[in-house]
């Protein structure tokens, strides 16, 4: 009876441990040029999916040094494991600084697109969202953009997302 009772508590124990998915963990801030990106949206960890294709574009596209004289940067992520994409654009990338995310300040524009469930948001279009993009290192020598994101994005008839701890570092050569 005891070795009954023992074997059905390994398999119990057993099936716990198993069935438990492992919480995915954010990369750490930095401004060396790791290549990193990642997020909480509605609480859970978000990194984009390497090596698989990509809704929108390719897995982590950051575009910067072409866009030099202009000072605009776009990053996207995506991740089709665990859903959607991420976005970010701005003409901002010319210095270090915390720009709201808008669509009515027509001198600094910085944008957010999220596809997250059956909804793809915008924040230049119909969606309301409350946020900024802060830009820790701006380093066109180098090649390196780095920085912290944070926003509130809702879109009609749509879940509000809350895009938290987002952060990127990336090196274009």
């Amino acid at each position: 009876m005891r070795s009954i009772a023992i074997f059905l508590v390994t398999i119990v124990t057993s099936l716990l441990f198993f069935s438990c998915e492992k919480e995915m963990e954010l990369p750490p801030i930095t401004q060396i040029g790791a290549n990193t990106f990642g997020c909480r949206i509605n609480g859970k960890a978000w990194v984009p999916e390497a090596g698989k294709p990509a809704d929108y574009n390719d897995i982590l596209i950051y575009e910067f040094e072409e866009y030099r004289d202009s000072g605009v940067f776009q990053v996207r992520a995506s991740n089709t494991k665990r859903g959607g994409y991420v976005a970010l654009f701005s003409n901002v990338a010319g210095s270090v600084g915390t720009y709201p995310i808008s669509r009515t300040d027509s001198t600094h524009v910085t944008q957010v697109i999220l596809g997250f469930g059956k909804c793809q948001y915008f924040s230049d279009e119909d969606a309301t969202c409350v946020g900024s993009i802060t830009l820790t290192r701006v380093d066109y020598q180098a090649g390196i953009l780095s920085g912290t994101f944070s926003y509130t994005i809702s879109l009609p008839d749509c879940e509000t997302i809350h895009v938290t701890d987002g952060r990127f570092d990336l090196k274009t050569n």
